[in-house]
């Protein structure tokens, strides 16, 4: 196991702490870069059909497309698809960067 910051591996364990649902998740300590982190998935993780959707919900409107083409899909502003989603809007816009 090495830090993610410096990529050593003078790590010693610092305990744990509660997620908002109410999980342990254990911390670590690198000695030389004095930096506290987890390892394992990042709470913030998104699924990758949770990201499909992402991507589906923000899909721009060909300009090049006819006026009267009723197959035009809507499309939702950054804002709507969180609220949509569940999820937060920095999450958003990392998915569709």
């Amino acid at each position: 196991m090495a830090c993610p910051r410096c990529g050593k591996e003078n790590i010693v364990s610092a305990g744990f702490y509660v997620t908002k649902l109410y999980k342990k998740r254990n911390r670590y300590k690198c000695k030389d870069c004095r930096r506290m982190f987890i390892i394992g998935k990042h709470l913030n993780m998104i699924t990758l059909k949770q990201e499909k959707e992402i991507i589906r919900l923000s899909k721009r409107i060909n300009p090049y497309a006819s006026k009267f083409d009723n197959r035009k899909k809507k499309t939702y502003s950054i804002r709507q698809i969180t609220k949509i989603m569940g999820v937060s809007q920095t999450t958003v816009e990392k998915v569709l960067k």
